[in-house]
């Protein structure tokens, strides 16, 4: 019954079950045909002939038939022995049909059922991903191990990385982060690290992220954690450095004119 469910091992189970009906048969033609005390045994396998479906109990019908005419044709049994033939032979098919049209029908069930939802989480997985991959700001996920198992376009163009370099490879090779002395970020300093330990969003305006090239760039940072504490995380940034120039010069242009206004 298990291995007939391993499409792989079906015709195994098959054969299996074609040897024991084929030793059956011979033991029972052997010690005393309808009078054999092994006759039982061939009640036991007619009942797991439907298993297979049709390619089980198309031969095992036939043999039933062609045995119990054997039978009457070579005098080994007689008229008052029919109702002994009827459930020796008949019962067990009929309830193997019963049995196991059941079960391929709830299996049938299932399998619809499975097939409805692999489409249905299909659908919200290209869905997802075509929403991630038209956001403008770099998206990056990772696993508990901090592992990436997702990196977007943006991300991708941002740093300087391709999908097939950076996918399965540990964050902190791909994603390096510097504080505002120019200094590589400990792991107790690390907003990644501490999302992936604890269970709060993490925003960050004040660090540097050196792309492929060596090239760093002042980011906006915006760390969440996924599921439940340590089983991941999704990284949302973006290059802000033309915003914090700018805002630099505009601070330098409105002191030098304060100044300059309070200087005679």
């Amino acid at each position: 019954y298990l291995l007939s469910k391993d499409t792989t091992a079906r015709w195994f189970a098959f054969v299996s079950y074609g040897l024991m009906v084929m030793t059956a048969g011979y033991i029972i033609a052997t010690t005393g045909h309808a009078q054999s005390p092994f006759i039982v045994l061939w009640m036991v396998l007619g009942l797991f002939c439907g298993l297979f479906g049709l390619i089980g109990f198309g031969p095992v019908a036939i043999i039933d038939a062609a045995y119990i005419a054997y039978l009457f044709s070579s005098n080994h049994a007689d008229a008052s022995q029919t109702i002994t033939f009827v459930i020796v032979f008949v019962v067990p098919l009929v309830i193997s049909v019963l049995i196991w049209r059941h079960k391929d029908a709830e299996a049938d069930d299932s399998t619809k059922a499975y097939s409805a939802l692999a489409r249905e989480l299909n659908q919200v997985a290209n869905k997802s991903e075509i929403v991630i991959n038209g956001i403008a700001d770099g998206v990056i996920a990772i696993d508990s191990s901090g592992t990436i198992q997702l990196i977007n376009p943006a991300a991708q163009s941002i740093m300087g990385w391709g999908k097939q370099d950076a996918m399965e490879l540990d964050y902190r090779s791909v994603f390096k982060l510097f504080d505002n002395k120019d200094q590589p970020l400990t792991e107790p300093a690390d907003p990644i690290q501490q999302v992936l330990h604890g269970s709060k969003s993490v925003t960050r305006n004040d660090l540097s992220l050196a792309t492929s090239t060596g090239k760093k760039m002042i980011i906006s940072l915006l760390i969440s954690p996924v599921g439940q504490a340590g089983s991941g995380a999704i990284i949302v940034f973006r290059d802000i450095t033309g915003d914090v120039v700018e805002n630099r010069q505009k601070a330098e242009f409105i002191s030098t004119a304060s100044h300059e206004m309070r200087t005679p």
